[in-house]
């Protein structure tokens, strides 16, 4: 996924589609890249009981998944940051603003090592701080990507991770702590893939249907742009769905430099359809893989009803519920 976004259309199109409500605020050929890693200042280290194992001060390397500078000609630089998650992190807001701090700290040590050179000082106070009134640090712009399949329980912000109390002063402390947001965007949350303008739609909208193979293959079968999709779209796509067919071989679904994704999926379905059927006869289905093919079609069919499939083919509840169990639908 990081490989996948580290590409400036695509990497612009996650912050305009997620972040700008789709308008092309972000230029892609405006980007440049921004990786370099933070260091952070421990001053001692101790033991659970509190004595000290190391005197000395360290520091400790700190990098962000991704990171881009925004240089547009006549405005100032703005620096935009990605962080890539696949499981729900519950310190994810202190994260985010731990990984801002310590950006504008080294920004506020470049200005001010700056200043230390050429001493632009104005009074007393600016040489104090080693900051003049005109020096200014450069916005940065967080955003966490979630793609895991599961329902994001997490903070949203560092609001949502702090502990106020119950007390009768509770509503006056939180009413004036200063919250820190956090910008989050959970594949499983969006609504509008047309937000979004590279392969990111495609990858997005199908990511949705990954606890829904019926679904997914009814999706698969009205959108015609999965046949066609470019290389980096379908690898990403094969790594994030499984599709290990894909990735080994590339070559069979290729055709004018393009790719056929439905075609992978659907194999992929069918290896799993063959297995099921294996799995049906090794738990003793009373008429064997007919019976498991009728139950099957039925459900494809459209049917979600279990008395009434169990009905139509003539069998047991029970039966129609094995078939689910080992399909998954």
């Amino acid at each position: 996924m990081l490989d996948y976004l580290r590409d400036n259309r695509r990497f612009a199109d996650l912050f305009n589609g997620g972040l700008f409500g789709g308008e092309a605020i972000i230029n892609a050929a405006d980007l440049q890249e921004g990786s370099e890693n933070y260091t952070e200042y421990k001053r001692k280290d101790t033991t659970a009981t509190g004595s000290v194992k190391n005197k000395k001060g360290y520091t400790v390397p700190r990098s962000r998944d991704l990171k881009k500078r925004l240089t547009t000609t006549g405005a100032s630089l703005r620096i935009f940051a990605i962080e890539e998650q696949s499981h729900i992190d519950y310190t994810m807001p202190w994260r985010c603003m731990n990984c801002d701090s310590l950006e504008y700290s080294r920004q506020v040590r470049d200005i001010q090592t700056r200043n230390q050179e050429c001493h632009p000082y104005a009074d007393e106070n600016e040489k104090l701080s080693r900051f003049t009134r005109a020096d200014r640090l450069a916005p940065i712009y967080t955003l966490c990507l979630y793609h895991g399949t599961d329902p994001w329980d997490g903070p949203r912000s560092l609001k949502d991770m702090m502990d106020f109390g119950a007390d009768q002063f509770s509503p006056a402390f939180e009413r004036c702590f200063s919250d820190y947001p956090m910008h989050l965007i959970c594949v499983n949350e969006i609504k509008d893939f047309s937000k979004f303008n590279t392969g990111l739609k495609e990858l997005f909208a199908l990511m949705a249907y990954r606890k829904d193979k019926k679904g997914m293959m009814k999706f698969l079968e009205s959108h015609k742009e999965y046949q066609h999709l470019d290389k980096e779209t379908a690898e990403v796509i094969s790594g994030m769905m499984g599709v290990e067919s894909f990735m080994e071989n590339k070559e069979m679904y290729e055709e004018g430099g393009k790719y056929n994704m439905c075609q992978a999926i659907r194999e992929l379905w069918n290896d799993g359809w063959n297995e099921g059927i294996s799995q049906g006869i090794s738990q003793g289905l009373e008429q064997g893989v007919t019976l498991s093919a009728a139950i099957f079609r039925t459900i494809r069919s459209g049917n979600s009803d279990n008395p009434t499939i169990a009905e139509l083919c003539n069998c047991t509840v029970e039966e129609v519920e094995n078939i689910r169990k080992v399909f998954d639908i």
